[in-house]
């Protein structure tokens, strides 16, 4: 029977021909899907914990009043405040990456505000939320209007601080993407409660995985030498084959590279600290119009 524990297996199915290792190993995973649920519980329980945020600054925006399908102008400035619209709401802001060196949307970030876009009237019944590119009005408003979100607020940093400030870019106009909470008091201050940076938690996970991308290093043993690998999913979404690094602008010196053995033979990797997270999907993204997942170099001859 679904859902009773049958010699010591807790059955999720009525179907007959599962077998005992199957049984097992599903068991297995379900454990471990709820000890994920309980930490997502516990992480959240954190969150909602946190005590009070840091004052922030009436940051300036630029944002076009008017509809995707009305053109580009008038183009207006918009403080952070004036994005409030009621007493104990929430200003959540998502920090695309595009702009400056990010000179093509990112691909992952388009798919997530895809989905912002089909729940954004569910999203406005408890928060105010919007959309914060680098890039001027004009070009964010041409991808969004590609894009059909029409049902979002549309935000240009312009010449603020507001990413760099919460994370999102460096000096030099690097790119990153995160979330942003701000809240506002009873007499009109705006602090900012918490800001989920997808780049750190990326880089906690493993020294071995560079933000915003989730590169694998080999592992076993073998003798023929090769270029470097870039293995597993690169987080723009995009794919190359058979590209040797120096057809997609990047030769790193020898010193930033280091010889790992792998089951098809040492390879060359950049070590982690030799390319940047914008770098990385920059590459992904001039090298490649196919949505897969791995980049790989031809051997070394």
């Amino acid at each position: 029977m679904v859902k009773q524990t049958i010699n010591g297996t807790f059955r999720q199915t009525n179907l007959p021909n599962e077998s005992e290792e199957y049984l097992s190993k599903r068991d297995e995973l379900r454990l471990a899907e709820i000890e994920l649920r309980n930490q997502r519980e516990r992480v959240a329980e954190l969150r909602r914990k946190l005590p009070i945020g840091p004052v922030v600054q009436d940051y300036v925006f630029e944002e076009v009043a008017s509809s995707l399908d009305s053109g580009d102008s008038p183009i207006r400035t918009v403080r952070l405040s004036q994005l409030f619209t009621g007493s104990n709401r929430s200003v959540v802001l998502y920090q695309f990456m595009y702009g400056k060196k990010q000179t093509k949307p990112c691909p992952m970030c388009t798919a997530w505000i895809d989905g912002f876009n089909g729940i954004a009237h569910h999203l406005a019944q408890s928060v105010d939320f919007a959309i914060v590119a680098a890039a001027d009005l004009p070009a964010l408003r041409s991808h969004a209007r590609a894009r059909g979100w029409g049902r979002l607020r549309l935000l240009s940093a312009g010449s603020s601080t507001f990413k760099y400030d919460l994370g999102s870019e460096d000096k030099e106009g690097n790119q990153d993407s995160a979330i942003s909470v701000f809240t506002r008091d009873n007499d009109g201050t705006i602090r900012h409660s918490y800001t989920s940076s997808m780049a750190v938690e990326r880089h906690q996970r493993t020294r071995h995985r560079r933000v915003g991308t989730n590169l694998e290093y080999p592992r076993s043993h073998a003798t023929r030498p090769r270029r470097i690998l870039y293995k597993d999913r690169v987080s723009a979404g995009c794919v190359v084959k058979n590209q040797m690094v120096s057809a997609i602008s990047l030769t790193p010196t020898a010193a930033d590279i280091e010889r790992i053995p792998c089951d098809e033979g040492p390879f060359e990797w950049t070590t982690v600290s030799s390319l940047g997270c914008s770098e990385r999907r920059q590459v992904a993204s001039r090298c490649s119009k196919h949505n897969q997942a791995r980049i790989r170099t031809a051997p070394a001859r």
